[in-house]
């Protein structure tokens, strides 16, 4: 496919894509959260809590970090400085709450196909259910 480009613009071509590398793309994706750092210098991000830096304490910081994965490390920010990663005080979930990894291993073959065997059994005619026959003490 062709498409027409002005005299001016043609300078341009061709294009080549850079491709940022993957430590670039995990940052861009991670999640921003606003904390308050108690006095303690303990932050809590879902039910578990972490350790910062002293100096924060009392001071209201940003987080990044990944909702699917809190091992890989929670972020912290503060001034637009980066400190040193939250360390795990008390872990009580390894990923947010409601998220779930995907699971991408494929299910285990049985080796049963149910509309072969459909297809080999022969289907008798529809009959009605007859009660009559039934024994039983009716009240």
């Amino acid at each position: 496919m062709y498409f027409y480009l002005p005299k001016n613009m043609q300078k341009y071509l061709p294009v080549t894509l850079k491709h940022p590398p993957v430590d670039t793309l995990q940052e861009a994706f991670l999640w921003k959260d606003e904390r308050t750092v108690s006095l303690t210098g303990i932050i809590s991000v879902d039910t578990n809590q972490y350790e910062v830096e002293p100096f924060l304490c009392g001071k209201k910081v940003t987080l990044r970090y990944d909702p699917y994965d809190f091992s890989c490390g929670i972020r912290v920010f503060y001034d637009g400085r980066q400190f040193k990663d939250a360390v795990p005080a008390k872990i009580h979930r390894h990923s947010k709450k409601g998220f779930q990894k995907e699971l991408s291993s494929t299910p285990p073959v049985t080796g049963l196909n149910f509309l072969e065997q459909l297809a080999e059994t022969k289907l008798t005619k529809k009959q009605a259910l007859s009660f009559s026959g039934l024994e039983g003490d009716l009240k």
